[in-house]
């Protein structure tokens, strides 16, 4: 008999709720994580060379002579992130797709997609920035 099989005889199974390490998190870091994990999940499709998804973040088009030409756009769940000059970026190879989804993680990690996400996602505004302390004027 496996261990399993013998699981009742320890005592009485519950199913519980899985903790949720996110939810405790600052919005901003949340919004952060959730766009790293999607990210990543989208250059494992292109990696592999799966079909994508009608909601992936990729698409694919055959351009004729064998090219192919790819449109990225990055997301905060189904809204698309205005990019200074559009939505979406035109690329011309794989590498190059995967190539700008790591650096778009790494730009995220760093900081750089912060307002950009919390106006993305609607969350409200971000957090205050602590002012330089002003120094009171005499007269």
């Amino acid at each position: 008999m496996s261990f399993l099989q013998t699981l009742h005889t320890f005592g009485t199974i519950e199913t519980t709720r899985s903790y949720s390490y996110s939810k405790h998190l600052d919005p901003v870091q949340r919004l952060r994580m959730n766009f790293t994990e999607n990210a990543k999940r989208q250059i494992a499709d292109v990696k592999s060379d799966a079909p994508l998804s009608p909601n992936a973040w990729v698409s694919k088009k055959a351009l004729g002579g064998g090219r192919v030409q790819y449109k990225v756009s990055l997301r905060v769940g189904p809204r698309l992130i205005k990019l200074p000059e559009g939505t979406h970026v035109t690329i011309e190879s794989k590498e190059k797709v995967i190539e700008f989804l790591e650096g778009a993680i790494a730009a995220c990690n760093g900081g750089e997609f912060d307002e950009l996400l919390v106006e993305t996602s609607g969350k409200g505004k971000m957090p205050p920035t602590p002012a330089m302390d002003k120094a009171p004027m005499s007269s």
